[in-house]
């Protein structure tokens, strides 16, 4: 489950790697939901409503969440949620950008609110792995891995200037 879809371009990204059976998407945004079936109609998309997780309880060995916890002002309540998803031997893997400069991710974002002459960063929260891990380690789940995704250098591992995201896979504590 790709939660925070968005445009669907990952969940297709997904589907390609691991058959369009096996990948959902998921958003709180119909607009964006609307957009996504239209251009996808062979894969499914979810409108996170209500009933979602009611509804989808125990269905998922795998949720990503990637580049959402970033601009939500209550990521522990979404990271308790997602757990009702999740398999019992499932895995939770967020993504979340690393910022040099507070919004320096969200470029095209920051370039339209200075056009107007009003800045208003779409990021409510920065990470970091130490951050990121007690919020998971908190929030009902242990740390497996993580890497730095390096914007330019594909093999580098390493916290540093460069990177444009940071990936931490984690699971269900075990009670």
């Amino acid at each position: 489950m790709d939660m925070g879809c968005s445009t669907g371009q990952f969940t297709r990204v997904l589907a390609s790697e691991f058959g369009e059976s096996h990948v959902q998407g998921a958003d709180v945004s119909k607009k964006s939901i609307k957009r996504c079936r239209k251009r996808n109609p062979k894969l499914t998309f979810r409108y996170i409503s209500n009933g979602f997780y009611r509804e989808n309880e125990g269905k998922y060995q795998h949720v990503i969440l990637s580049h959402v916890l970033e601009h939500v002002d209550r990521p522990a309540r979404i990271l308790k949620k997602l757990q009702s998803l999740l398999r019992p031997d499932g895995s939770l893997i967020v993504s979340v950008p690393q910022e040099r400069i507070r919004g320096d991710s969200a470029l095209p974002e920051n370039l339209f609110n200075l056009s107007r002459f009003k800045f208003e960063n779409v990021h409510r929260q920065k990470h970091s792995l130490s951050s990121l891990s007690s919020l998971l380690s908190e929030t009902g789940y242990s740390y497996k891995d993580h890497r730095y995704i390096h914007s330019i250098i594909k093999a580098k591992n390493k916290k540093c200037f460069g990177n444009h995201s940071l990936v931490v896979c984690s699971e269900l504590a075990k009670a």
